[in-house]
């Protein structure tokens, strides 16, 4: 199975996206002509339309597939050689700990706009915490960068 899907798994994954493309554009044509996006907001109908709904499916499951599978070659190497998989597990922990701090000096406030959204205290506390780590993250990759052009100049 490995040789076969070494040899075409590229093929099959190409040839099942295109599958998954007409059978969606088939669903969206054939519904097409009750569905016209102008004058949207008058016709509250047109919302309860079902052509997309096989697209928007099909998309979710093949990216949660996606998702869990790399999850699981990612553990299944990590496992197997579990020294070479250090650096990335100590990447992990420090990621975490950062989101932690971000997370744990977020503000909760939540705004009189957001609830519109349906954002509460530990919604809003998640964003700040990740903001705050994609800040810290940016300051140490700038840093990174210009240590490292640094020392090249002077190599």
């Amino acid at each position: 199975m490995y040789n076969f899907l070494t040899k075409n798994g590229q093929a099959l994954a190409f040839g099942l996206g295109v599958l998954m493309v007409l059978i969606f554009l088939f669903t969206v044509n054939s519904g097409l002509d009750e569905f016209t996006p102008l004058d949207l907001a008058k016709d509250e109908a047109r919302f309860d339309t079902g052509i997309f709904n096989f697209g928007l499916g099909v998309s979710m499951w093949l990216t949660r597939i996606a998702v869990i599978l790399a999850l699981g070659f990612g553990l299944f190497h990590a496992a197997r050689n579990p020294k070479g998989a250090l650096k990335f597990i100590v990447g992990i922990v420090v990621l975490a700990v950062i989101f932690a701090i971000g997370y744990n000096m977020a503000d909760g406030t939540v705004q009189e706009g957001w609830a519109n959204f349906n954002v509460d205290e530990g919604i809003s506390k998640m964003v700040g915490g990740a903001i705050t780590t994609t800040g810290i993250l940016l300051a140490v990759a700038v840093a990174v960068l210009f240590l490292g052009e640094l020392r090249n100049f002077f190599k």
